[in-house]
Formats: structure tokens, sequence, C-alpha cells
């Protein structure tokens, strides 16, 4: 931002950085939101998680304020007829789930088994029901399933144990945040 205001890149308009945190909640969100507008903002950008970019979506497409790059793979973006304001940033998520599906078919040519790990919101349930709904495609065969809620902060030591046991050739895991480090500490 300060690069741009000192080259001059949008003319005479100086840009404004205003940050709100919502505290990745749904509920939070729009008052957060509300508070840029009330400020003056004329764009949001960056707001994380589905929920939280739909929590505001309709406003501010009621109010012709941009919403660039919503930090979310849901599918359900991309509705430009019903939302001209909204643009994502991310694959969709079922798109992702389908390339790892066929990375993991490359890599095990005779078929493999995997075990599924994620967080149980919409964000980890998207991804499993996506990468289950392509796996009989690729040649794979879910041995199980392991979920952790979003807000538990707790190592997901029996779930692992449980991936373990199952024995699968591949461990297809969707933490969210600091969930990533303690799943990966644990296996």
């Amino acid at each position: 931002i300060d690069y741009a205001n000192e080259m001059g890149m949008t003319g005479d308009l100086a840009l404004e950085v205003e940050i709100a945190d919502d505290q990745y909640s749904k509920d939070l969100t729009p008052g957060a939101g509300n508070g840029l507008l009330d400020g003056g903002a004329h764009i949001m950008s960056g707001i994380i998680g589905s929920p939280n970019n739909v929590a505001v979506r309709d406003l501010l497409n009621e109010e012709c304020i941009p919403q660039l790059l919503a930090l979310t793979g849901s599918p359900a973006w991309g509705q430009v007829a019903d939302y001209p304001w909204t643009t994502g940033i991310l694959v969709p998520y079922t798109v992702e789930s389908r390339v790892y599906a066929a990375q993991i078919a490359k890599d095990f040519p005779d078929g493999a088994t995997v075990s599924l790990f994620y967080v149980n919101n919409e964000f980890g349930q998207t991804y499993a029901e996506a990468f289950k709904d392509v796996a009989d495609e690729f040649g794979l065969e879910i041995l199980g399933e392991q979920t952790i809620e979003a807000t538990d902060s707790n190592p997901p030591t029996s779930q692992v144990t449980t991936i373990a046991s199952e024995g699968a050739d591949v461990v297809v895991a969707v933490p969210l945040g600091a969930g990533c480090i303690s799943f990966l500490t644990e296996m």
C-alpha cells in the first residue's frame, strides 16, 4: 500500500488500510464490517472463512462495496449474477480435492487406501465430501474418517492413534490454523 501510494499507482487517490478483527467468528463479522463502512471504507478484502464472508456478502453487494479476495475456497463463490461485487481468490475446495485424489492415484497406480482427518466445520466437511465423491473414480478406498472441532485446542491424539491403526497408504488431512501444527506433531 505504501509503495502504491509513493509511486502514484492510483493517481491522486491515496490508499489507506483499516483492519477489523472478527476473531474468525461469523457472528462478529457484520459488526466489524459495519464499523469499517461507518469509517468510510470503500472496499473490503481478505475476510477469512466461508461463513464470515457470507455474513457480509448481502450487505456489501446491496451497497455496491467490492468484497475482494474472499479467503475461502467454498464452491458457493462465483455466483456473479447474484453477487457481482464479490470475488474469491482460492481454488474451490472441490477442485482441490479432485487434484489431491488424482495425485494419489498417480503415486499409487494400483489403488490406495486413505484415512481422512478434517476439522468439523464447513471448510473441512466440504473437502472431505468432495474427496469422498471422487475417491472411487481414482481407485481410492477410504478406510476411515476422523474429525476435530474447530474450537478444540487439544492435540488430536486419539484421532491420530485411530488413523495409525487403520494402516492407510495415505492420510488426507484438512486441519485448521494451529491445528495443522498439532496434527503434524501427533503424526
